[in-house]
């Protein structure tokens, strides 16, 4: 339960505290006290909207936090919150309001993102008042009231279904995995793709051995420029230059005889003799080369009439070839993906089936507990002075979802003579505080909050019918601690607490204060609520009983 409060510089409220100590508590105090403050500060520490206008000194933080001591009852069904107590099973949530209109959201001292942080806290507080949200009013839970009405029966049918479900969304997911990852067995396609590189006829390394060529033949064109400048140098004197190696030659040889010379010019004749024949070997050579035009003509040809394929399918002769392959290999398989397709559509159909089956099982438990609901709920509010059976739990159809086929929504029908509304649409009349009380009578049964907010629950009841609101917040505060703000002596009288909201004048400056009451203290604000003017000893002795 909720045992410690500390707001700071809030409106009216520059730093109070106070402890709470019962499960049934009664927040009372004059209009305009700030018994409303206390309610916006447990919204703000639960996450509302902040509205820095309520700041008292804006140059400062503002915070609201709150301690929880946790029964091992609470625990169990939330084991998420089980591993962030401490070891005396307590809760420090704290929000803080910074001047620069940001917030910081902490649990036991550490700071956590606004989703995570109202994760945890999702079910310690509810608050219920006519301004105020309260998830019995969120239409995308009601279904869920229902089925934790129908408790362990209807739970079984319920995983039944979700198992069902899970296989039926894996089918399906089966499905559109295989058809993704074999979007291109498109036989038609494959076969198109197929015949055109075939059609080409290109062989290994063929691409690369014809650009090997073509690189060969341009480097004959360069050989033959240059042999063509050697054979202007060789003829481009009168005589030629071979003719004046061949007097060079003869000259050499009549030397020879000359004694003094002889060595020599045998020498020069032979190295000249060497040379005259490497430059008929390079002739030789140089008219052994032929530089085919037809052949460079039919290369380009060939090479450019395989651009097309090297632009669709690879740059290299092996990847063109490789995905020629795999389209082969990807033809051969699509022979069978058609009955391989057709196995996975099967199995999503029947996984379908049976989840449509264990669906409307699941429905009709369903509708067993709406019976139930409203018929619980009913006397709940019959018993609050609201119409006979003026509510209704019902389902109506939607398409299979991972809920099942079922969409729950609560009707009211408050006054005799009216149509029965959506409970949402509904909740925005004068008889909200019952309804919803009626309604929290039985449905925090199932699933119980740690605390409670009720906050002007007994608005537009007296008399006997406030009997029954004290009543039913007395039975609730067994389960759930209760907060109840009232202008009802038989509410307040029923609560095991009772916490003085007042205002005081400090220095010019108007701060609200909030203290606990002692039992005697009790009873003077209850005498002040049963007297019109100064309290009687009429009003303490009805207030003490």
């Amino acid at each position: 339960m909720l045992t410690s409060l500390h707001i700071k510089n809030l409106a009216l409220m520059e730093d109070a505290s106070v402890e709470l100590e019962k499960p049934s508590i009664a927040l009372i105090g004059e209009t305009g006290a700030g018994k409303s403050l206390i309610v916006e500060s447990l919204s703000l520490l639960f996450g509302a909207r902040a509205d820095y206008s309520f700041v008292r000194d804006r140059e400062k933080k503002a915070s609201v936090s709150a301690l929880f001591v946790l029964e091992e009852e609470f625990l169990s069904r939330f084991p998420h919150i089980q591993e962030l107590i401490e070891e005396d099973h307590t809760l420090l949530l704290e929000r803080v309001l910074c001047p620069d209109k940001s917030s910081r959201y902490l649990i036991n001292g550490q700071l956590y993102p606004l989703s995570q942080y109202r994760h945890i806290i999702d079910h310690l507080i509810d608050i219920h008042s006519q301004k105020s949200h309260s998830d019995i009013l969120d239409e995308e839970k009601q279904l869920l009231y229902i089925d934790r009405y129908g408790k362990e029966r209807l739970q079984k049918v319920k995983t039944q279904f979700q198992e069902s479900y899970e296989k039926y969304q894996e089918a399906k997911k089966e499905l559109k995995d295989f058809e993704e990852q074999n979007k291109e067995l498109d036989t038609d396609y494959l076969s198109f793709q197929l015949e055109e590189i075939d059609r080409y006829q290109l062989k290994e390394n063929e691409i690369e051995d014809l650009e090997e060529e073509l690189r060969s033949i341009k480097d004959l064109t360069q050989v033959q420029n240059r042999y063509e400048e050697l054979q202007e140098i060789l003829s481009s004197s009168e005589p030629s230059l071979e003719e004046q190696l061949s007097q060079v030659e003869r000259s050499l040889r009549s030397l020879m005889n000359a004694k003094p010379l002889e060595e020599s010019a045998k020498e020069c004749l032979m190295s000249l003799r060497t040379f005259t024949s490497s430059l008929h070997n390079v002739k030789d050579m140089y008219e052994s080369l032929a530089i085919d035009e037809n052949r460079i003509d039919a290369i380009n040809e060939r090479l450019f009439s395989l651009k097309n394929l090297q632009r669709k399918y690879g740059k290299s002769s092996a990847e063109i070839l490789k995905k020629r392959d795999d389209f082969a290999k990807k033809l051969a398989f699509a022979e069978n993906f058609q009955a391989e397709r057709e196995r996975l559509e099967n199995n999503v159909l029947v996984s379908k089936e049976k989840a449509i089956k264990d669906a409307e099982l699941l429905s009709k438990e369903r509708e067993r507990a709406c019976i139930g609901l409203t018929k619980d709920i009913s006397k709940e509010l019959e018993e609050l002075g609201l119409r006979k059976n003026g509510f209704i739990a019902r389902l109506t159809r939607v398409e299979l979802n991972q809920e099942g086929i079922d969409n729950g929504l609560f009707f009211v029908s408050l006054n005799d003579g009216l149509e029965e509304e959506s409970l949402k649409k509904a909740a925005s009349g004068g008889e909200t505080s019952r309804l919803l009380l009626a309604l929290k009578s039985v449905l925090n049964n199932l699933n119980p909050y740690n605390c409670l907010i009720f906050d002007e629950i007994d608005t537009g009841v007296s008399g006997k019918q406030a009997g029954l609101v004290a009543k039913k917040i007395s039975a609730i505060s067994k389960i759930s601690q209760t907060i109840t703000i009232s202008h009802s002596p038989q509410v307040v009288a029923s609560q095991e607490q009772g916490i003085l909201v007042y205002k005081q004048n400090e220095n010019s400056t108007t701060k609200t204060h909030v203290r606990a009451l002692s039992e005697e203290e009790m009873i003077q604000e209850l005498a002040k609520m049963l007297s019109s003017s100064e309290v009687s000893e009429t009003a303490l002795a009805q207030a003490r009983t």
